[in-house]
């Protein structure tokens, strides 16, 4: 009976011989040695599958990812955008309010204007009714 151990080269790779695989599994009669064998296969199998299930989930998982990322990226873009029309929405406020400074200060001189010129009209009719 050999150890685990020892190994023969196949046209697969290593191959554990059947006395290797009967000490590894504990058990002695040939019987025995193919149930755990097609336990470990099937074992084999389920793990497979396993994996290509896990491959789908992580695969689906990244393309989710990805697509969240690309949302908020377009989120950031639009939020900068908002800001960007948020300042110039306050830099034109700002305009506004120092031109219509300039427009209150043409206006008080206007009137003062208006006001010397009905003055001077009047000043002007007593005169020459004088």
């Amino acid at each position: 009976m050999g150890s685990w151990e020892e190994e023969t080269k196949g046209p697969f790779g290593d191959i554990v011989s059947l006395d290797s695989a009967r000490t590894a599994l504990g058990v002695a009669e040939d019987g025995h040695l193919l149930l755990a064998l097609a336990a470990v296969a099937v074992s084999c199998e389920v793990a497979r599958r396993s994996l290509g299930t896990s491959r789908r989930h992580l695969a689906t998982t990244a393309g989710n990812q990805r697509d969240m990322a690309q949302r908020l990226r377009h989120r950031a873009r639009r939020v900068e955008a908002a800001r960007a029309s948020a300042e110039a929405a306050a830099a034109t406020n700002e305009a506004t309010a120092a031109a219509l400074g300039r427009l209150e200060e043409v206006t008080q001189a206007l009137e003062t204007l208006c006001q010397s010129l009905s003055v001077d009209v009047l000043c002007l009719t007593t005169v020459s009714d004088g």
